[in-house]
C-alpha cells in the first residue's frame, strides 16, 4: 500500500513539475514579448523630435524639460508658449494672455518657461554689454599706459550702507502659501542648470525676517501670496516698478478668497509696459473685469476644461450622511490606494474622519485652514514621503497640491460648486496617469450632483455600497494580520537568541 502510495506521489510530483515547466515556458514568451514591445514603444519616443524646441524656448531650458524627462509639450504649452514668447507681437513686443486649462495640464510650465527664456535672454544681453564695456575700459587705459582696471565686487547685501530693494524681472502671484511653494520649486527644477537663478518666495503665516533677508541678496523672480507681496512693497524691501512679467496664477481662486482689493493694489504698483499672464479656470464676472482694467487686448487661450473619463474613473454611491465615514474605511479597504486625498466640506468633517480612520489603524492627516504653517508643512511632508497614507482635507488642499502618483481622491461631502469638483478630481489622474475618484452622496447633495454632470456633461456612474469589502471584515483581517505580524517577531526574536546562545562560546 505505501508503495502504492509513494508512486502515485512520485507521479504528481511529475505531473506538478511538468505543469510548471510549461506555465514557465509560457510565462517567458510572454515576457519576451512585452520587452519586445516596450523596446519598440521606447525607439518610437525616442525618434520622435523635441517639441519643445519648435516652441523657440533656448537650448538650456530645452535641455532642462528634457532632463526632467519631458520630450513633448501638452496642449496648454503648445499654444501658450509661443504667444507668450512674443509670437505676433505688437510693437510693444509682448502679448498679455487670458489662459484656461484643467488641473494637471502643465499650465505652470506654460507660464514659467517663457519667464525663464526672457531671464535668460535679458542676462545674455546683459552680460554682452558688461563685457562690452569692461573691454572698452582695459583698452583705454592699455592706450593710456594705465593699470588695468578691476572688475567691481559684489557689495555685502547685510551692511545697511549698501542697502537696495530687491527688483525683480518677474513677479508670480498666487492663492495659497503650498502653490508659491510649489511654484517656486518647479521654477529651480527647470532652472537648475543655470547659473545663479534667484527666486524669492514670500506668503503670510511665517515671519518676514528670512524672506527680508532672502531679498536682500536681488531676485530675479519673486513668488507669493498678494497680502504679504503689499507687505513687503510698503516696508520697501521689494520693489516691482520694473518688472517685465506679471503671472497671475489661479487668478479665479484668489477672487474667492477675497484677493481682489490686493491683486489691485499691487498691479497698480506695477509698470504699465509689462507683460501680463492670467491663469484662471473659471470665468467669473471679476476675472473680466480685472482683465478689463489691467490687461491689453488680451489673447485667449483655452484647453478643455474637463477631466476625460477614461482617465479619471469617477465612481458614485448614495450615503447617508451619517455613515459616510464608516464607508470611507470600506472603500479604504477594497480598493487599497497607495495614497488617497479625503476631501470634505468643513473643518469639523476632517477632524471625524481622521479620527475614525486612525481609530481603525490607518495613517490619516488633517489638512485645513487653521493650521499653522509649521503644521501644513509638516503634514504635506509626510503624506508627499508616504508616511501619511490618506490626507483628510478642506478644499485649502484642492488647487496648488501636486503630489506624484495620487492613485485616489474620495469626496466625503459633495461640493456645491461644481468647479471645484474639477480641481478636487484633478489631484489625481495627473499627466498621462490614471486616476480614481469615489464620490459619496447623501440625498440632500443630490442637486450638486446634476450641476456636476452638466457641467461634464455626461450622467454619473452609481454603485451600490454593498459592494464593497464589509467593514467588520476588514477590522478583524487586519487584527489578524497584527497578531500574525506580532507572533512573526516573537518567534524570529526567540530563534534569534537561541541562535545567539548555540553560537557564542562558553
Amino acid at each position: 500500500m505505501n508503495d502504492f502510495l509513494n508512486e502515485q506521489g512520485q507521479l504528481a510530483a511529475a505531473d506538478t513539475a511538468l505543469d510548471a515547466s510549461t506555465l514557465n515556458v509560457a510565462a517567458e514568451a510572454v515576457i519576451d514579448e512585452s520587452i519586445d514591445a516596450v523596446a519598440v514603444e521606447q525607439k518610437a519616443v525616442e525618434e520622435q523630435p523635441n517639441g519643445f524646441v519648435e516652441l523657440g524656448l533656448a537650448p538650456e531650458l530645452v535641455q532642462a524639460v528634457a532632463d526632467l524627462g519631458y520630450t513633448q509639450p501638452t496642449a496648454v504649452q503648445k499654444k501658450a508658449i509661443p504667444l507668450a514668447m512674443g509670437e505676433g507681437a505688437d510693437e510693444n513686443g509682448f502679448i498679455d494672455l487670458l489662459v484656461s486649462s484643467q488641473t494637471g495640464s502643465g499650465k505652470t510650465a506654460a507660464f514659467l518657461l517663457p519667464v525663464l527664456n526672457t531671464i535668460l535672454q535679458q542676462r545674455a544681453v546683459a552680460d554682452a554689454e558688461a563685457k562690452a564695456e569692461f573691454d572698452r575700459l582695459c583698452a583705454e587705459a592699455a592706450a593710456k599706459g594705465e593699470p588695468l582696471p578691476k572688475r567691481a565686487k559684489r557689495k555685502d547685501p547685510t551692511n545697511p550702507r549698501n542697502f537696495k530693494a530687491a527688483v525683480p524681472g518677474a513677479l508670480i502671484l498666487c492663492p495659497t502659501r503650498e502653490l508659491a511653494d510649489q511654484v517656486a520649486t518647479e521654477i529651480r527644477r527647470l532652472a537648475r542648470a543655470q547659473e545663479n537663478i534667484k527666486v524669492v518666495t514670500v506668503y503670510g503665516g511665517v515671519p518676514t525676517r528670512n524672506q527680508i533677508a532672502s531679498l536682500e541678496n536681488g531676485a530675479h523672480i519673486v513668488v507669493g501670496t498678494p497680502g504679504r507681496v503689499m507687505d513687503l512693497i510698503d516696508r520697501g524691501v521689494l520693489d516691482i516698478s520694473n518688472i517685465q512679467t506679471l503671472v497671475l496664477d489661479e487668478a479665479d481662486r484668489m477672487l474667492d478668497m477675497g484677493f481682489y482689493a490686493d491683486i489691485t493694489t499691487v498691479v497698480e504698483q506695477c509698470p504699465e509696459q509689462r507683460q501680463t499672464l492670467l491663469f484662471s479656470a473659471t470665468y467669473p464676472d471679476d476675472i473680466d473685469r480685472l482683465a478689463k482694467r489691467f490687461m491689453r487686448e488680451p489673447q485667449m487661450v483655452q484647453v478643455a476644461a474637463q477631466h476625460s473619463a477614461h482617465k479619471i474613473e469617477q465612481r458614485w454611491y448614495e450615503v447617508p450622511a451619517k455613515q459616510k465615514v464608516d464607508v470611507v474605511v470600506q472603500m479604504l479597504a477594497h480598493f487599497r490606494p497607495e495614497s488617497s486625498i479625503v476631501f470634505c466640506n468643513t473643518k469639523q468633517q476632517c477632524r471625524d474622519v481622521v479620527t475614525e480612520l486612525q481609530a481603525q489603524g490607518i495613517s490619516a492627516l488633517a489638512l485645513f485652514g487653521e493650521l499653522e504653517q509649521r503644521e501644513r508643512d509638516e503634514v504635506l511632508v509626510q503624506f508627499a514621503n508616504r508616511s501619511c497614507s490618506v490626507l483628510v482635507a478642506t478644499d485649502v488642499a484642492a488647487r496648488g497640491l501636486d503630489i506624484a502618483n495620487l492613485a485616489c481622491v474620495i469626496n466625503v461631502d459633495v461640493t456645491p460648486d461644481a468647479e471645484v469638483h474639477i480641481h478636487r478630481i484633478g489631484r489625481t489622474g495627473r499627466g498621462d496617469a490614471e486616476g480614481l475618484a469615489l464620490n459619496l452622496v447623501a440625498m440632500d447633495e443630490m442637486p450638486y450632483v446634476a450641476k456636476i454632470e452638466q457641467l461634464q456633461g455626461r450622467p454619473s456612474e452609481w454603485l451600490e455600497v454593498a459592494e464593497l469589502t464589509p467593514k467588520t471584515t476588514n477590522v478583524v483581517l487586519r487584527k489578524a494580520t497584527a497578531a500574525a505580524t506580532n507572533i512573526y517577531n516573537i518567534v524570529s526574536s526567540v530563534r534569534s537568541v537561541k541562535e545567539t546562545a548555540v553560537t557564542t562560546p562558553p
